[in-house]
């Protein structure tokens, strides 16, 4: 089995000292090309150096950099002739600029092939002393890494100022004009979308919340507001079947409560089957469709990069229910050990990227910590903070717990409170909602200002009406006539005194 092509190497210095250096070394960093990705030790030192050189703003011609390369420190004294040799074979090798991308796929290949035998032999080595889940669940991790070093995708890791700036005119056209085709994704929440904008390709946003708050009600939110509009989303749950996911999704649409598809009591109903039907049919755009995958297992960042890379379109948000159930898999180290979320949040980070594509998912809060945001250790917030462009934290505070109105002739008590508590460049502002857990939607008022997350504009509680109510039947009674025959004056502490 050939692991190393030398013709390849050699016609590839062979560009490197050529006119166009400076283009073939951009490229060949833009591909994230290292010195052991070159099979002969020696061409890994003489690229060392070219890079060396080229970070301190040198680029030097074959001729000097021989001298260059030959005095510096650390020289071996068979240097000059294996230098000799390289010479010759560069000067006969035979490449333009137009075989460079062939070239760099030829050279990733061989390196590719060398690190998948390596990890086989020493896999070999551990049968009999590594259990074989792990040594799978190992295999798993540097599989998806290798993959991800044979893939091109179109982003960009590369632009100059100036000549770059065609391109950046020519994407912020696109997203001015219509951003849903450029793949702009909301939030789903009108409070948040109207103040940090949407988000674009190779983005990663965490939801935050407590068990039972509204992370999945929150995420499949997110996934039918940018679906509607007629981008292009897939789903991948670990909580629950792909079947009881789109059941959720049902209700959302038709306004009919989930229990009635899960137990399936709305076959009984031929007017909600007409309107289960027609619903479903108009949402999105006629030819797309929303695919949830279940990975009700050992959901590793294998597993996803695996289903994103072989879904049948290619997709603008990508839906993780949740990384918090997610398995690291990484031999040695328990799932809820922060490396293992570290490893987690980068790959999902990573894979944005590499998609070109928005990914969304929810990590869980502490219990028992009331309105306040905070992961369940200290540890995984840095990690998920690190990696994540946006974290949204979903709460029930202490105001939203004492919340009370009317809606549809009902009274409702208690409401949330959506808020960004991280973002680059965007206001840390916040919302309140109103969940519908049984239509998996919720209620939100537009607002005409930004309520600043912490402060703000906020609506009086049960509790703070009830107080002022206490203090203005305090304030009347003391300017009353203190006659001895008045009659005491009494006072409807629950009557509203505006509409909330």
């Amino acid at each position: 089995m050939i692991t190393e092509n030398l013709d390849v190497e050699y016609s590839i210095f062979l560009l490197l000292f050529s006119k166009e250096k400076e283009t073939v070394l951009r490229t060949l960093l833009s591909r994230n090309v290292e010195p052991e990705y070159f099979g002969a030790l020696f061409h890994r030192e003489i690229f060392e150096q070219i890079v060396t050189l080229f970070k301190q703003g040198t680029i030097l011609t074959l001729s000097v950099f021989k001298t260059t390369f030959l005095s510096r420190p650390g020289s071996k004294s068979d240097d000059e002739i294996k230098m000799t040799q390289f010479l010759k074979c560069v000067k006969g090798a035979k490449a333009g600029l137009q075989d460079l991308d062939h070239l760099v796929d030829m050279l990733i290949e061989m390196y590719v092939m060398r690190k998948m035998l390596s990890k086989m032999s020493e896999a070999v080595d551990q049968l009999n002393k590594t259990p074989i889940t792990e040594i799978i669940h190992d295999f798993e991790i540097h599989q998806r890494k290798l993959k991800s070093l044979l893939e091109k995708t179109s982003v960009r890791s590369v632009m100059g100022l100036k000549s770059g700036l065609d391109d950046r005119v020519a994407r912020a056209k696109v997203v001015n004009q219509d951003p849903d085709a450029a793949g702009m994704v909301c939030t789903g929440y009108k409070n948040l979308d109207k103040w940090i904008g949407r988000q674009s390709p190779g983005q990663f946003v965490i939801y935050q919340a407590r068990t039972g708050v509204g992370k999945s009600m929150s995420l499949m939110g997110t996934a039918l507001s940018n679906f509607k509009r007629g981008l292009k989303v897939i789903v991948i749950t670990i909580e629950m079947s792909a079947e009881d996911y789109l059941y959720r999704f049902d209700s959302n649409l038709t306004g009919i409560e989930y229990s009635e598809f899960s137990m399936g009591a709305i076959v009984n109903d031929p007017d909600k089957m007409a309107i289960w039907r027609e619903r479903i049919k108009q949402c999105g755009k006629p030819d797309s469709d929303i695919l949830v995958y279940w990975v009700p297992s050992n959901c590793t960042p294998a597993k996803v990069d695996d289903i994103i890379a072989n879904n049948p379109f290619k997709p603008d948000l990508v839906i993780v229910d949740y990384a918090g159930d997610m398995k690291a898999g990484l031999r040695g180290i328990a799932d809820y050990d922060p490396k293992s979320h570290a490893e987690i949040y980068s790959a999902l980070k990573e894979f944005a990227g590499k998609y070109e594509c928005v990914v969304y998912t929810a990590q869980q809060s502490k219990r028992g910590t009331a309105g306040k945001a905070s992961t369940e250790t200290g540890s995984w917030s840095d990690v998920s903070g690190n990696k994540a462009d946006i974290m949204i934290a979903i709460e029930v505070t202490k105001e939203d717990e004492d919340f009370m109105t009317e809606v549809d002739g009902s009274v409702v008590i208690g409401r949330m409170t959506v808020s960004i508590i991280k973002g680059r460049n965007i206001p840390k502002c916040k919302t309140h909602i109103i969940p519908r857990f049984k239509r998996m939607t919720w209620l939100e008022k537009e607002e005409n200002e930004m309520i600043l997350a912490g402060s703000g504009k906020e609506i009086e509680t049960v509790k703070k009406q009830f107080e002022n109510k206490l203090k203005s039947a305090d304030m009347k009674l003391e300017v009353s006539p203190k006659h001895a025959d008045t009659q005491t004056q009494e006072f409807d502490l629950l009557a509203d005194d505006e509409q909330i």
